[in-house]
């Protein structure tokens, strides 16, 4: 499957069954001012679209290809045979010896496991091989995997073979009551990733079972159940005509009749089976036909059995490809009364990979029959299932991934398997809430608990100092009786070291453990007291001009938040900006930061948001790199950062601003879309631009500046801490305390212009203090002290 409107399969126009001999080709289909929806009622399956020429790629046979000329559709070859293609492309390298170092971001994470390998189909594994590849990892891990076993004792397929399964779990061949989940690949026969990927992670397991804590907890506490080849009869066809990969057979092998061969499988579901044409075909020529009646295939009709006979809680169905996580509902564009959690969990399991996620009708494209749809929408026969598609793979790496290809796909899908096993059980997450600059000697660091996981249980937060920053960390604190998707905040107190300087980095580890294992994020905080250049909790619009505009449908301070189409999605081929109306000056500083809370749903790849700066008033405009940006693919501005995809929370994002200092600056936000997919769009909310000023560099040429720190710990009753700067220019300066009558309470001598004063309130009076900071020629500073 692909991207906007793809595989939608129309069935207006019947097609011609097609063979495994026809040739497919590569071609781009030009629209020429027509309703794309003219060339959809074609039945073609379309793969991706090109604003600029106005035009559609897509793999058809020369039947399709017959069939769009006499609709009058115009259209240039690009690779005359495609399975040709997909065969040579491979040639360059012995397929063993391929992706043993794999090269992307993810491979130190997900490592290539010791036992797997790659095939001989284009570098997949053939059935016999996958066989094999089950029978070996029960020989090596007779405690941790089953032997494989039929799916049913007693169906087959069409063609007398039998759909295999094996479990993973601590004692795989006992029931236990833990909580089960489905993984599934290949319903398609010409996407066999997902049988690769499946067996990468199987392997991964087992392997590191004995090594890494985190794998032995989630095989300990869950019952992991695998379905590597569901189309196994569609598959050895594949692997029959074309031995050495690029077959293009999707279906299985049910003689229909009339020449015809093969029903979708993912169309034969029972739940709103046959609802329209539109999501499914009752022509038995068609792709996506979807057969006699609900469940008439075995295939389909064994998984039923298999889903009634255990209580699974989520499913991966793996797919290829588009870059894309889907889930219910397909059949229709209303949500389920599930979809909250369906999409907290999409937006997690989709961390690493960055596939769109949403439901099927709307990111996609409407099916019924679906395994999706019938998993989760059939209550009544079986338990509920979190169902979800993952479609594994780009347009470039079409059906059948270059060898080079394999692992790294493999390996972009490692965090969604392995995440979904944890979300069965007791799962959350922690985010940390803390400034960027923290300029109190004592404090709170703050942070947000969120449970996802399906099973009850505490957490446990902490904070792990690192270095010598701190001289000492709160407790731990347990967060108990949380209901699913459920917020919590909560804050740990610390008290920083007596050698910390301005700008020194704070570094720590937050943790949440929930009794099995723990998650944990390292954040990285500045000691400073910043000056603030501009902030704004986006309650109005007057401090900017633009097309984007206020909503309080979503906000991470109330009432309302910026975004780019306040209304629903974005609209297709947009270019619209919202620009700081005035500039803003940085002075030389230390550090300066652009700081701002935001979450987004962009197609992945092709739409995008850019934060920009002008240092020229406007005339020209540089875009800026943050955590969370990601560097453009060959549809974007190259080269350059940007955000896309999903981020279904709200981040805090921290952008260096340091190579604009001595300068004036602009701020833009600017969302661009293409002619295909559309997402709900950017929201960015509390706005900040602050910096903190390096001591050492203040001259006499610099501006008078001097700061004075909050005191801490505050309220206080027994000694207290604060800490001040003053210019090289000035004299000492000197701290006052008044009380809240006006009356001096004391000063407080200082022996330097830059340091910490101590000093103890014991036996003061309960109340409000001041404490003034006076130097010669310097506006003076206040902060507020309350004793107890």
């Amino acid at each position: 499957m692909n991207r906007i409107l793809l595989l939608i399969c129309l069935m207006a126009l019947p097609f011609l069954g097609i063979s495994q001999q026809t040739t497919f080709s590569r071609v781009r289909i030009y629209l020429d001012s027509r309703d794309a929806k003219s060339l959809l009622k074609t039945g073609v399956e379309l793969n991706s679209y090109d604003l600029k020429t106005s035009s559609y790629t897509a793999e058809l046979s020369q039947e399709e290809l017959k069939l769009i000329a006499e609709m009058g559709f115009r259209y240039d070859v690009m690779i005359k045979d495609v399975q040709k293609y997909y065969l040579e492309r491979n040639k360059s390298t012995d397929p063993l010896q391929k992706n043993t170092s794999a090269t992307n971001d993810l491979a130190t994470e997900w490592p290539v496991p010791a036992h797997f390998t790659l095939g001989t189909c284009g570098g997949f594994l053939t059935v016999d091989d996958m066989i094999a590849q089950l029978d070996q990892m029960r020989s090596l891990y007779p405690n941790l995997i089953t032997i494989k076993h039929s799916i049913s004792d007693t169906l087959t397929t069409i063609e007398g073979r039998p759909v295999y399964f094996v479990k993973i779990s601590d004692n795989p061949d006992v029931a236990e009551s833990e909580p089960q989940v489905l993984y599934t690949g290949m319903h398609h026969a010409r996407e066999p990733i997902g049988m690769q990927h499946l067996l990468y992670y199987m392997w991964y397991l087992l392997e590191n079972y004995a090594t890494n804590p985190e794998v032995k907890e989630v095989v300990d506490n869950t019952e992991m159940y695998f379905v590597p080849v569901f189309n196994v009869d569609g598959y050895q066809y594949n692997i029959d005509t074309y031995p050495n990969g690029a077959g293009m057979w999707r279906k299985n092998r049910r003689d229909s009749g009339g020449g015809n061969f093969g029903v979708d499988v993912n169309r034969n579901y029972g739940y709103m089976w046959g609802y329209d044409d539109t999501g499914s075909s009752p022509d038995p020529a068609s792709e996506v036909y979807r057969g006699s009646g609900p469940f008439s295939e075995p295939e389909t009709r064994m998984m039923k059995y298999f889903c009634q006979g255990h209580d699974f809680k989520i499913a991966l169905n793996y797919h290829s490809f588009s870059n894309l996580f889907l889930y219910a509902w397909g059949w229709s564009p209303d949500l389920t009364p599930d979809d909250a959690t369906f999409s907290a969990y999409a937006s997690l399991l989709t961390t690493e990979n960055n596939f769109t996620y949403g439901p099927g009708y709307s990111t996609i494209y409407p099916t019924n029959g679906g395994s999706d749809d019938w998993m989760y929408g059939d209550q009544d026969t079986k338990p509920m299932i979190l169902s979800y598609t993952p479609e594994i793979g780009t347009d470039a790496d079409g059906f059948w991934p270059v060898e080079e290809r394999i692992i790294p796909l493999c390996q972009e899908n490692m965090f969604a398997s392995f995440t979904a096993a944890k979300l069965v059980g007791k799962y959350g997450k922690i985010s940390d809430l803390s400034p960027l600059f923290l300029y109190q000697d004592h404090g709170y660091l703050n942070f947000d608990v969120t449970r996802l996981g399906m099973q009850d249980g505490n957490f446990t937060a902490s904070v792990i100092p690192l270095g010598n920053s701190f001289a000492s960390i709160g407790s731990p604190v347990v967060l108990s009786g949380m209901n699913i998707l459920e917020h919590r905040m909560d804050s740990i107190s610390y008290e920083l070291a007596p050698v910390n300087h301005v700008g020194d980095t704070l570094r720590y580890i937050l943790v949440l453990d929930n009794g099995m294992y723990t998650v944990s994020d390292t954040i990285v905080r500045i000691y400073g007291y910043p000056f603030t250049l501009l902030s704004d909790k986006l309650n109005n619009k007057n401090n900017w001009t633009g097309t984007w505009n206020l909503t309080s449908s979503s906000y991470f301070s109330a009432p309302t938040s910026m975004t780019d189409s306040p209304s629903g999605n974005y609209t297709n081929n947009a270019n619209k900006s919202i620009t700081l109306t005035y500039t803003v000056p940085l002075a030389s500083s230390l550090l300066t930061a652009l700081e701002f809370r935001a979450h987004w749903a962009l197609e992945n790849d092709f739409d995008y948001v850019q934060v920009k700066v002008s240092d020229n008033g406007g005339t020209t405009w540089t875009p800026l790199s943050g955590r969370y940006t990601n560097i453009a693919s060959i549809n974007q501005p190259t080269g350059q950062p940007l955000y896309d995809g999903t981020q279904g929370d709200w981040v805090h994002e921290a952008i260096s601003l340091n190579p604009w200092q001595g300068k004036n600056i602009k701020l833009r936000f600017t969302l661009v879309s293409d002619g295909g997919t559309t997402a709900d769009g950017f929201y960015f909310d509390d706005i900040l631009i602050s910096n903190i000023l390096d001591p050492t560099s203040l001259t006499e040429e610099m501006p008078a500046q001097e700061w004075l720190g909050i005191p801490s710990p505050n309220p206080a009753d027994g000694n207290v801490r604060i800490h001040y700067l003053s210019p090289d220019s000035s004299g000492i300066p000197s701290l006052k305390v008044f009380a809240a009558s006006g009356m001096q309470q004391g000063i407080i001598q200082l022996s330097g212009k830059e340091g910490i004063a101590e000093f103890s309130v014991k036996g003061w009076t309960t109340g409000v203090y001041y404490i003034r900071m006076e130097t010669p020629g310097i506006p003076a500073q206040v902060r507020k002290l309350v004793v107890y």
